[in-house]
């Protein structure tokens, strides 16, 4: 792997750790928004459409995870390959 790859799939590798924080920091204002108003019992939104929000969104970040990661064990193992 040339030192142009390798600083592609740290850059690469990075992007993806930030867009996790971010989505995962999403996820925890919105559950926390959601405990304070059933605490006030003033919901903006039902319920149940922030739990569905939250499901789709938790569910096409795991596939889009699952992806990438399956294209970084696949550009290692053909790291791995070329330096024996």
């Amino acid at each position: 792997m040339s030192v142009v790859e390798k600083r592609k799939l740290m850059c690469n590798v990075l992007f993806h750790l930030v867009a996790l924080v971010c989505v995962t920091w999403s996820l925890y204002v919105l559950t926390e928004r959601t405990v304070k108003e059933l605490e006030r019992g003033a919901i903006d939104w039902p319920f149940w459409t922030k739990v569905t929000v939250v499901a789709f969104g938790l569910f096409g970040v795991a596939v889009f995870k699952y992806l990438q990661c399956k294209a970084y064990i696949n550009l290692c193992r053909r790291w791995r390959n070329s330096n024996r």
